[in-house]
């Protein structure tokens, strides 16, 4: 005889180990698929000032099972033309409304490292109450006293994969933290 609440049980505990190795990929809006024709290439880089090279991949599958995948491109990178592209070095804290945030911001600008500028200012965008957050925090602290290793959102969240808190491929999910912290920190535990 079929023991129902166990096979219920069973059943969700197999779900869930399916999905959170495969996610679940989200339509890509016609913006994007436009932007994967170039940014959809893994040799895609652009030479940063001081000669490093960066990548400008973005995997459409990873991005796809992203919290972001259901944004277009220029709703984070809102500083990019449309075709083939110049990019302003400088964001723009004008176009975020809170004013407590965007007058904060350009102080904050002068602290962060070159090409992480706009990132910074397309995460308050929308995550305005994170930044009050991190801005008490001793990374905060680091980077105002002028530490160029002190992390910002991306580093510690990413930036086109990033995945909810309880998803278990997630950077900031519980099971990940120590790896996440360990790749500045190597006594993380």
């Amino acid at each position: 005889m079929l023991d129902m609440p166990r096979f219920a049980a069973c059943a969700q505990a197999l779900l869930i180990l399916v999905s959170v190795g495969h996610g679940f990929a989200k339509p890509l809006s016609a913006e994007t698929k436009r932007c994967l024709l170039c940014h959809g290439k893994p040799d895609l880089t652009y030479r940063l000032a001081d000669g490093a090279q960066y990548s400008l991949h973005v995997d459409s599958g990873r991005f796809a099972e992203s919290i972001h995948a259901d944004l277009p491109c220029t709703e984070c990178h809102s500083n990019y033309r449309q075709g083939m592209h110049s990019v302003s070095a400088k964001a723009e804290p004008e176009e975020i409304p809170d004013k407590e945030v965007s007058g904060e911001l350009k102080t904050w600008l002068g602290h962060v490292r070159g090409h992480n500028r706009p990132a910074l200012a397309a995460c308050l965008k929308c995550h305005k109450d994170e930044f009050r957050a991190y801005r008490k925090s001793i990374h905060a602290q680091a980077l105002q006293k002028g530490s160029l290793d002190a992390p910002m959102c991306t580093d510690c969240h990413g930036n086109h994969y990033v995945r909810k808190h309880d998803d278990l491929e997630s950077s900031t999910s519980q099971a990940n933290v120590p790896a996440t912290c360990a790749n500045c920190h190597s006594n993380a535990t």
